[in-house]
């Protein structure tokens, strides 16, 4: 006896079956990497905050010194995870303008890439700030002094 018009259905269903799981799959390793981003993301703007909170252990809260102090540091520990300089390098890539329009993230992109012990990396990218403006916050002795420990 022969069957007819139902051979190959279990083939469909288990491709079928295989297609979902996988898309689950797919989901499930999505979300794993959103949610380790995000802690990341998160311990780092957590530990900015603190090391520019421990500025006003000693100084005043009105004091200008103080809030610059309190400044640098954040932004120095915030910008020391591999996250944020992935960010950061993004946001450079994507931009469309030009480094006149991208010269505070090419700034903080250096500063990271020098908090994480990457000096020549730090260097190209303080050398296209000071391309732009000679005069943006310290990276004339940031150039000088990356430019004298690689020679």
């Amino acid at each position: 006896m022969r069957r007819t018009g139902n051979r190959g259905q279990v083939l469909l269903v288990f491709l079928g079956g295989l297609l979902a799981l996988l898309g689950v799959a797919a989901l499930g390793i999505d979300v794993g990497y959103l949610y380790t981003v995000r802690h990341e993301l998160q311990r780092c703007t957590d530990a900015g905050a603190l090391a520019g909170a421990s500025a006003f252990l000693s100084g005043s809260w009105t004091d200008g010194a103080t809030r610059a102090v309190a400044d640098g540091r954040a932004r120095a520990f915030a910008t020391m995870d591999n996250v944020a300089a992935t960010v950061l390098r993004r946001a450079v890539d994507t931009d469309p303008g030009g480094d006149d329009a991208k010269v505070g993230l090419l700034y903080w992109l250096g500063r990271s890439e020098e908090e994480q012990g990457h000096g020549a990396d730090a260097l190209t990218f303080y050398q296209r700030v000071f391309a732009v403006d000679i005069r943006f916050q310290d990276v004339s002795e940031r150039v000088k002094s990356l430019a004298k420990a690689g020679r």
